[in-house]
This record gives structure tokens, sequence and C-alpha cells, in this order.
């Protein structure tokens, strides 16, 4: 009997339900019958003992027909339990052992297994989420104090292999013609060698040659190692790659790894293009402002040198103070345009030998405001035109375009006055003889506290 049970438990859900159809329905409709036939056929004596039998065996299929059909309906009643948990999000959910075997059974280890894998995807993916979301923060952070292209490769690269989980990775970056590959940064527990690639040559020369990633496992790449390697594309235009080797974990790569780094290839590959937008833009701002100069210069002989010598100084009293990087350049390069607007003032004016006309006066106190005019439309010039309008004001708001005095200058501003008033005091001009360094400086004294800053004047004479 018990080898009969186990033969039905793991028989299909199609035999056992023919089965139950069979014990249910149809054997006791037959019985009932035989029995029916039994009673109305004529004969002397009624077997009564036979009658009872012939009942016992039909609620015997009848309950053994109930029996399995039970069996069934609650294995399917836990299954449709199991999936509504799914559906509903509990990803854990998990169906116990029947007593059903064979396509049930079968079923529930299926669901089980597909839970747990859910279960393993949703860790995955939590876990991949962190770690995009720790990547993105850290390289927003970069973004946004983005100073040094280097520092900022030398992030993306030590942040992505430790979010992978790699040993090693680096960054390699492309000729100019695209043929070949030098080691720019290099991260790991083991550091890769700094050398040449071509284009062709081995995994990585097969990268930059077919522009497509490369995703190996520890038996694909021959090195014991996984691998991953991504291109960095631009327009076309492969700029370099990035490669990362063997899992901390000893797993192989993933195609999730393969997205990630994906993904942040395109970053790198926009950061690489920017930086060589902004040193050809760098490259153009500087070659005119240099253009300017010269342009000045032609204009006014007597100045010659004058707008260079003046950035010297702003530089060097800048630096006394403290002021950074930034600051300093912008000085430096207001200094050297500072004058600009004199190409506008008539030569007769500029090299006048004989004091001006209260009407040339004027006219010559415009050249500031005609400066600013001629460097608005260029961008690059937004930060300096302030320097450059306002270089003739005074401390005390006796000058010009403005009149602006005391908390209304800048540091900056200050400094450019003072260096500009000295230098102009040291230069020959068509209506007088230069002064010595030493007369120019007990001027500059003389009139601190009043027209310049007294702390500019005192470190500007520190330094002359």
């Amino acid at each position: 009997m018990d080898l009969k049970m186990k033969s039905i438990k793991h028989d299909t859900i199609w035999r056992k339900f023919l089965l139950s159809a069979v014990l249910m329905s149809l054997l006791p409709i037959l019985l009932l019958l035989y029995i029916v036939y039994f009673i109305t056929t004529p004969r002397e004596e009624i077997n009564t003992t036979q009658i009872r039998w012939l009942i016992f065996w039909i609620m015997c299929s009848a309950m053994a027909g109930f029996w399995i059909t039970k069996n069934m309906v609650r294995s399917f009643i836990q299954l449709s339990q199991g999936f509504k948990k799914v559906a509903n999000g509990n990803y854990s959910a998990k169906l116990e052992k029947t007593d059903e075997a064979g396509e049930i059974d079968e079923l529930s280890k299926a669901f089980n297994k597909i839970t747990s894998r859910l279960e393993d995807n949703i860790r995955e993916l939590q876990r991949s989420k962190r770690m995009i979301q720790d990547i993105l923060s850290r390289v927003g952070k970069a973004v946004a104090s983005f100073q040094d292209i280097d520092k900022f490769l030398e992030l993306i690269v030590f942040t992505t292999i430790e979010a992978i989980g790699a040993k090693n990775g680096k960054l390699m970056l492309t000729d100019e013609e695209q043929k070949e590959l030098t080691t720019k940064i290099s991260f790991g527990q083991e550091q890769i060698q700094d050398h040449i690639i071509k284009s062709g040559e081995g995994l990585l020369g097969a990268v930059l040659k077919k522009g497509r990633p490369a995703l190996l496992s520890k038996a694909e790449s021959g090195y014991g190692m996984s691998v991953i390697s991504v291109p960095l594309v631009y327009s076309n235009r492969i700029n370099g790659i990035i490669v990362l080797n063997d899992k901390i974990d000893s797993k192989d790569f993933s195609e999730d790894d393969l997205f990630i780094l994906s993904d942040l290839a395109s970053h790198i590959s926009i950061a690489l293009e920017n930086y060589r937008l902004s040193l050809d833009v760098e490259k153009t701002y500087i070659e005119t402002i240099n253009a300017l100069a010269m342009a000045v210069d032609a204009r006014d002989p007597y100045t010659r040198g004058h707008s260079k010598r003046v950035g010297e100084y702003c530089e060097r009293i800048a630096k006394e103070f403290g002021l950074d990087n930034e600051t300093v350049k912008m000085l430096k390069d207001a200094s050297i345009v500072h004058d600009i607007g004199k190409i506008g003032i008539p030569d007769e004016i500029l090299r006048k030998t004989t004091p001006l006309t209260e009407d040339e006066v004027k006219l010559i106190q415009q050249h500031p405001l005609i400066g600013e005019n001629i460097l608005r439309p260029i961008r690059s010039f937004e930060k300096l035109r302030h320097l450059i309008r306002l270089h003739h004001e005074r401390l005390n708001g006796s000058g010009y375009p403005e009149g602006l005095a005391g908390k209304d200058l800048s540091l900056p501003l200050k400094i450019m006055i003072v260096a500009d008033a000295f230098d102009a005091m040291t230069s020959n001009r068509p209506y007088r003889q230069a002064m010595s360094t030493l007369q120019a400086k007990q001027e500059l004294q003389k009139y601190s506290g009043s027209l310049f800053d007294k702390e500019v004047v005192d470190k500007f004479v520190e330094i002359i």
C-alpha cells in the first residue's frame, strides 16, 4: 500500500486528476448502477452483505478521490499564496515542502529557487545602487571643485577600482593619431607597468582598434585574472581606455560592472574633451590678451611695457596678501589690457607734450569705459571688466569714472590702482620725465590712506 501511495505522489497532475475523477465519480456511479441492477433484478433472496461491501467500496473510492484532490488543491493554494506574497513585494517568501511529489513538488522547488534568486538579485542591485551613489557622490564633488585634470582623473580611477572591487586599474590615453596608448594613471595592489601599446596589439590594443569594450573571465583572459576594459569615446574619437583586472573577491567581472564602467567612461571622455577645449580657449585667450597689449603699445610708445610691468607688480603684491591663484591670474591678465581703451583716444591727445585742456582731460578719462566696452563681447574677459573700468578710482572718491571710495573698492582693485600709479610715475611721458623709484615710493606713502590703500602701499614698498 505504501508503495502504491508513493507511486501516486510521484504521478503527474493530469494522472492524479484522472485517478481522482475515477475514484470520486466514475467508479461510485458504476457501483451504484450495479447495486440498482442487483436490487431490481428478480431473485429469490437479496444478499445484504454483498450490498454493504459495495457501499463500503463506494465510500472508500470517494474518500480516496477526495484525498488526492484535497492534496492537489492545498498545494495549489500554497502556490497561489506564495505568488501573492511575491507580487506584494515579499521576495523572501518560501513554500513549505508538501506531501505531494512530482510536478507540484518540482513547481514548489522552482518557486523557492526563483525567490532565492530574486533575493540575491535584489541584494546585488542594492549593492550596485549604493556603489553608483558612492561613485556619483565622489565624482560630483570632484566636478564641483574641478581644478586639475590629473587629480580629477586620479579620483575617477581610484573610486572606480574601489567601488567595483578590482585589485588593479589604469587609465591610458591615445596619441593624436589614435595609434598608441600610453599609461596616464595607474592604481592598485600591484600597479600595472607603464608602457606603450600600439593599436591592435594584445587585448588593450584590440579595444582601441575596434572601439568596443572587452569583458573576459579568468579562463578567457589567459592571465589567470578577469579583465574588463572600456574605450573612452567622444564624437567617434577614442581618447583612451580604462581597464580593471582581478576582482578582490576572486570572482569574474559581471555585466553590471561593465555597465558601470561604460557609464563612467563616457563621463571621463567628456571631461577629457572639455579639458582639451579649455586649453584651446585658454590659448586663444592668452593670444588675444597679448595682441591687445601690443596694440596699446603700438599706439603710445611712451607707455610701451607699462601694462606688462603693472601685471608683474600686481602679481607680487597679490602673493604678499596670500590671494589664491585664480585671483592672481585675473589681476595679471587685467593689468595687461587695462589701458586697451586708449585705442579710442586720438594720437594728438596721447602724445601731446603740453598740458591737456579740460575737454581733453575729460576725453582721456573715458579710456577705462572704452576699454570695458571693447572687451564686453568677449566672455573670457568678463571677470576682468570691472578692474579695467575702475583702475583709476581712488580711495577718497576723487578718481574716475564713477568716483567710488573706501569699501566700494575690492582688494584686487586697490592692488591694481597702486601698481598702475607707481609704474605711471616711474615712466616717461610726453609732458614730463619719469620719477626715480625712491621718489615714486615717497609719493605713494605721501598719499597712503587718502588716494591709495595704506596696507597695499606698505606691502608694495617693502617688495620694490
